[in-house]
Order: C-alpha cells, then structure tokens, then sequence
C-alpha cells in the first residue's frame, strides 16, 4: 500500500496527473477497502477530474469484499450520496439507500435522504415509512410534532384521507395539548367535512 500511495502522490505532485493518481488510489481501495484514507484521497479526486462514475462503479464492486454488512456502510453511503448529489441519479440513490437502512435501520443519513427523495419523486405511501421510522428514532417533544405534522399534512394534501390526518393532529394535542396549529388544523377538517359535534369538541 505504501508503495501505491507513492505512486499517487508522484502522479499528483510531480507529474500534475489527477487522472493517474485516482487510478492508483482505485489500486489502493482494492487491497484495502477499509482505509479510510484511500477513500479520502479518491473520493478527493474523483471531484477534482469528474470521475465519479469511476468511484462509484469500484466502490459498488468492493461490496463483496467486504464481509460484514456494517463494515460495507462507510462505502455504501458514499455511493448513495454520490448517486443523489454529483450524478443527479435517483432511481440508484433510492436503491442504495434502501439497501443502507436494510442493514441499519436507523441510519440517518440514509433515512434523511429518503425523505428527500420520496419527496422529490411524490412517493407519499413510503414517505409516510419514513416518518414513521423518524418516529421512532427521534425523542424531542417537537421533534416529533414536527413530523406529525408532516404525516398530517401528506394524509390531507397528497393523500386525500382526512380520517388519517386527524389521527395526526389529535396525536400531536397528545403530545401538546395547546399546539393551536393542530387544533386550527382540526377546525377547518370538521367545518369542510360538516362533522359539527366533532368540531365542538375542538372549539
């Protein structure tokens, strides 16, 4: 390995060859697909000459190599943040992603770009997951608020299920009973919808 880094190094340096020295740094990554250097100077590189595509394609490869699932996550969040990021492709950023919290379900990188992605794609049935698995990984009070009202407004919007979005907006008065934006919430579902003894309660 120390002869390869070298060999990078007088790619970059001496001779003013970036192309080189990430091919060099590939030949590192694939002796050792765990150092955390290697994949510092290749990632490094790859934005420097536009070489991702390169990146991503060794690093997908290095999958089998590396035995423990756990272990395969520094590389595999790359990939995915590369795919959603520098090559704009969400199809593969959402499948790797998947495949992230497969492994670790509570991942929050690869839970946050999810959200991001299922947004983007107006894939609101597993947006809706999503929130459910922030749910569970978040304790903040207002946090969690945060995301109910996030389900609520999907629910109501995109969704067209009031029945859900008032489960909603009543769980987050069960988190606090006075957040006026649920129980304004509330009042303009039970006026459209006509449900006047449920919009007493409310008032």
């Amino acid at each position: 390995l120390e002869r390869i880094r070298a060999l990078a190094e007088l790619a970059e340096q001496r001779l003013r060859d970036k192309d080189g020295a990430f091919d060099w740094y590939l030949k590192a990554f694939e002796v050792d697909s765990r150092a955390e250097w290697i994949r510092e100077e290749a990632e490094r590189l790859a934005g420097e000459v536009g070489k991702w595509p390169e990146l991503v394609t060794a690093y997908e490869a290095s999958y089998e190599r590396i035995a423990d699932p756990i272990d395969q996550l520094p590389v595999m969040l790359t990939v995915a943040r590369v795919f959603e990021e520098e090559l704009a492709n969400t199809e593969e950023a959402l499948r790797t992603n998947k495949r992230i919290i497969e492994i670790e379900p509570q991942n929050e990188q690869a839970v946050g770009a999810l959200e991001r992605l299922y947004t983007a794609t107006s894939q609101w049935t597993e947006l809706l997951e999503i929130y459910q698995r922030k749910i569970e990984m978040v304790v903040d009070a207002d946090e969690r608020k945060e995301i109910y009202f996030r389900i609520a407004f999907l629910h109501e919007e995109e969704l067209a299920d009031p029945d859900r979005a008032i489960d909603a907006y009543n769980t987050i008065l069960d988190i606090d009973a006075d957040e006026t934006r649920a129980l304004s919430a509330l009042d303009a579902i039970y006026q459209r919808l006509e449900r006047f003894s449920d919009l007493g309660e409310v008032i």
